[in-house]
């Protein structure tokens, strides 16, 4: 008697996979509409080594207890769309709380300007832990109780700063931040908030 593996979380309980819903990872393929649908689930979602090409800005508004999870920098968001756009959005009045980015890696497929990677304009108990930016900022504004943590990012532009956080109980520590092109770029870091630890 032969099995077929019907799912990638055979497990119950386990976190579920970005490739349950379609996501292929080649690069190529467009993996939007999976990674979109996968992250209706308030919950933890684990992205497999490969690279998932995002054609347009998925928001992320009002999700409370989301979980995205990679194996580092091998678990790539390859974003391909113009400069300006924002790869994942939360928009100001639906904040996300309760919600983590963790060993994940933005990368955009402009390397003259690159765009906003992760951008969050509300949310409580936020954190961004052991991922990689490159050509993309990480942007957290409008925040309470943030941790943004471990992460490496390098040659940001489009006129805006590398990393930028700005909230209450405000944490942003051991992060790599470097320029390796000759970018037109602003602030390394910029961190605003009245209560804060760097």
């Amino acid at each position: 008697m032969s099995l077929t593996k019907a799912t990638y979380s055979m497990i119950s309980g386990a976190p579920l996979n970005i490739k349950d819903f379609g996501a292929v990872g080649d690069g190529v393929t467009d993996d939007t509409a999976a990674i979109t649908a996968a992250l209706q689930n308030n919950n933890e979602i684990y992205i497999p080594p490969g690279t998932y090409k995002i054609t347009s800005s998925i928001k992320l508004n009002d999700k409370t207890g989301l979980q995205i999870v990679g194996a580092g920098y091998a678990s790539q968001f390859l974003y391909a769309v113009s400069a300006g756009a924002d790869m994942f959005l939360v928009d100001a009045g639906h904040p996300v709380k309760h919600t983590s980015f963790e060993n994940l890696c933005f990368l955009h497929t402009d390397t003259a300007t690159g765009a906003p990677a992760l951008t969050v304009y509300a949310c409580e108990d936020f954190t961004v832990k052991g991922c990689t930016f490159e050509r993309g900022q990480c942007k957290v504004v409008g925040g309470q109780t943030v941790l943004i943590t471990e992460n490496i990012v390098t040659d940001w532009n489009y006129d805006r700063s590398g990393v930028v956080v700005q909230g209450t109980d405000v944490i942003v520590s051991n992060n790599t931040i470097r320029i390796t092109e000759d970018m037109d770029s602003d602030d390394a870091l910029v961190v605003s908030a009245p209560s804060e630890k760097i």
